[in-house]
């Protein structure tokens, strides 16, 4: 019988995280690591699935509009129902990013293992999860939170009191 061989990379993975507030240019940032051939994890994503995953869960707890025509999560409709309250908040987080912090961790090994030198994560809730310790470095994509704010109402169609409900529920850019 052959005997299985583990392989081995000398090399060690730099583990980077990328962060900053909202609507200030993580994607933009991370698409650049990627044309440069750099693997990149979007938490975002990750979250994506975990709702998605977890729908029947979210539409008992937060009720049925929060599912969409399409029916997945309407990203919009539970928006609404968690960033003023902070206790759904929390109960939607505990959902969502032990799923999101576990599929990031195994897409990491999987990097250092293909023996990658580099890898992202685009994680924008880095500081207000405690997460900074976990990487050797951090890359804080910075913009004011004016701008940040008008690229958010632009891009999310909010209003300037929508935006400034998920601003106030992020770390302020100046403490990150």
């Amino acid at each position: 019988m052959p005997k299985k061989i583990e392989v081995c990379h000398s090399n060690i993975m730099k583990w980077v995280g990328l962060t900053g507030g909202i609507a200030s240019g993580k994607t933009t940032a991370a698409n650049m690591f990627r044309e440069l051939g750099v693997p990149v994890i979007d938490a975002d994503r990750l979250a994506h699935m975990a709702l998605s995953k977890n729908k029947d869960k979210i539409s008992t707890y937060f009720g049925r509009d929060v599912i969409g025509e399409d029916g997945e999560i309407n990203r919009r409709a539970l928006g609404e129902k968690v960033f003023d309250n902070p206790k759904q908040l929390k109960w939607l987080e505990g959902l969502v990013h032990p799923f999101v912090q576990a599929k990031a961790e195994e897409k990491r090994r999987l990097f250092e293992v293909a023996g990658e030198e580099l890898a992202i994560y685009d994680v924008p809730l880095l500081f207000e999860n405690n997460l900074q310790e976990q990487f050797d470095e951090v890359i804080l994509v910075y913009i004011p939170e004016e701008v940040s704010k008008q690229r958010l109402m632009a891009r999310n169609n909010l209003s300037e009191a929508q935006a400034d409900e998920r601003i106030k529920n992020q770390m302020s850019i100046e403490k990150k």
